[in-house]
């Protein structure tokens, strides 16, 4: 019972994280039409994939690392984490306001600050509050604040407010995040405290992961970008399907977020192979039933959520369903290498996936407009799991031999 309460707030957390922007589409769209929904996208296609690059790469490999620490190991490595991640947010939000307000059709500055708000989630310290098994932190101190902010953002824009506003109620979350993870974990006691030398190295340890995260974020944050610049009439229509199918696959994630500190805390080879085993079966199994389950509904919530300014077809359904699910085998496979000590080959992976997605979705995207779109990003998320389990069959035979 204890087990079945803890992984339920695992899932709040995510729940939450999802629901919140279901809240505000409605508003802008009412008050805004297509033209501040596209806004929107475009914003947080590009503070997305500025999150998933100044993240650093720490939520992928940090969750089986915390799970591993002693309480005064967790503080130094939190707070070093929180360091070299404010560092490269230094770089990256000048620069993503800047293609913001490039790419925005209309209300450029309002987007720009939605911009910023997308991108600091990549300072995040959920990833710590799952390794260190302690999803109650991550509801009270993420989902909820988020949660609050977005409906008082959501209400005020429908009351005339600027599109900045929930912007602000993003980058307010965001802080909020950060300061009571780093006060939970002990993050700003002096012992914590990571010099210059230290950041630098840090940075470096994390460039392999987060050149693989870099170009993950080319597939999977920027295709709302990418239609942007192909078939502009079309990122409305892209930014509502590419946003439902997001929002689910934030749901999701609270299995495999799980699962990261159980494949770490594997105390011999025997019991990681078994574990293995079961988190690929569950992650294949909940892809396939999710992704079918969301292309029967999604015409029907997209309606409602955007106001009836957007119209999914069954075609585009069944594609996003599709999507959905090789992300979810993806995911699985994702967990194997990171698991197995492979996380190196997440590089390749993601350039391989990258450089179809980014090609197949200007094309398509040019041709066939948001289906175009959609496929694209199957192609790309088909050709990353495809090397994943190249390199998984790679690291069985090396065992083997």
């Amino acid at each position: 019972m204890k087990r079945a309460g803890n992984f339920s707030l695992y899932l709040v957390a995510p729940v939450l994280s999802a629901v919140t922007p279901l809240l505000v589409f409605p508003s802008v769209t009412r008050v805004f039409g297509e033209s501040g929904l596209g806004a929107m996208g475009i914003a947080q296609s590009v503070g997305t994939a500025a999150s998933v690059v100044g993240e650093l790469g720490w939520a992928v490999v940090g969750p089986q690392r915390i799970a591993a620490l002693s309480g005064s190991e967790r503080a130094r490595y939190v707070r070093l984490a929180s360091a070299s991640r404010l560092v490269a947010m230094a770089v990256l939000l000048p620069v993503s306001v800047l293609i913001v307000m490039m790419l925005s059709p209309g209300f450029k500055l309002e987007a720009a600050v939605i911009g910023v708000g997308s991108a600091m989630a990549g300072l995040s310290l959920g990833w710590a509050w799952i390794g260190a098994n302690r999803p109650s932190r991550m509801l009270l101190f993420e989902g909820i604040p988020k949660l609050i902010l977005s409906v008082g953002a959501a209400a005020l824009i429908s009351l005339g407010g600027s599109l900045a506003i929930y912007g602000i109620a993003l980058i307010a979350a965001a802080l909020i995040s950060l300061c009571a993870g780093m006060i939970d974990f002990g993050g700003f006691h002096k012992d914590a405290r990571a010099d210059r030398h230290q950041i630098v190295q840090a940075l470096r340890d994390q460039a392999v992961v987060t050149g693989g995260r870099s170009i993950t974020a080319g597939f999977t944050a920027l295709p709302v970008t990418l239609m942007a610049l192909v078939s502009p009439g079309a990122v409305p229509l892209f930014t509502a399907i590419d946003r439902l199918a997001r929002m689910s696959l934030s749901v999701l994630a609270a299995v495999p977020n799980r699962l990261q500190s159980w494949l770490g805390s594997a105390g011999t080879p025997e019991a990681l192979d078994h574990r293995n085993r079961r988190q690929l079966a569950l992650n294949v199994s909940m892809g396939l039933i999710v992704g079918i389950t969301y292309a029967i509904l999604v015409p029907y919530v997209a309606s409602f959520v955007f106001s009836s300014t957007v119209h999914v077809d069954p075609a585009l359904a069944w594609m996003s369903g599709l999507m959905i699910a090789v992300i979810c085998v993806s995911r699985g496979l994702g967990l194997s290498l990171v698991a197995y000590g492979r996380a190196k080959w997440l590089l390749p992976s993601s350039a391989a996936a990258c450089a179809v997605g980014i090609c197949a979705v200007l094309g398509l995207g040019f041709w066939f407009g948001a289906a175009g779109g959609v496929a694209g990003v199957v192609s790309a998320e088909v050709t990353g799991a495809l090397v994943q389990v190249l390199a998984l069959r790679r690291h069985q035979k090396l065992r083997i031999a």
